[in-house]
């Protein structure tokens, strides 16, 4: 059951990632064209990120996602601490590299 976990999370992951890649190709189009799009029209780049990361945890995790909360009300405080404070400095790091790089492909 496991190894169908994770093919399924490397399966979202995937669709996730060429989605992102045609979408941010196209916003990209966009402003070769002379459009400047705006942050809410940004915002259709949220949906193939969410299906990428959600895939990303099942294969990390090895768990559906739908069990994943009860996964971690599971957990004991401090290791919810941990995990949140690990979860929020990737968060900030992910950001501030896709920043640097939209930055140095001239996006913002």
């Amino acid at each position: 059951m496991g190894s169908t976990i994770r093919r399924k999370g490397y399966k979202k992951l995937c669709i996730g990632s060429v989605a992102l890649i045609v979408v941010s190709s196209f916003v990209y189009w966009l402003q070769l064209q002379g459009y400047s799009p705006t942050s809410f029209a940004l915002m259709g780049l949220a949906a193939p990120v969410a299906i990428g990361l959600v895939g990303f945890l099942e294969v990390l995790m090895n768990r559906p996602f739908s069990e994943m909360e009860a996964w971690w009300n599971s957990l004991k405080g401090w290791q919810r601490g941990l995990l949140g404070l690990l979860v929020v400095i990737v968060a900030f790091s992910v950001l501030i590299a896709g920043m640097v790089t939209a930055n140095l492909l001239g996006l913002i």
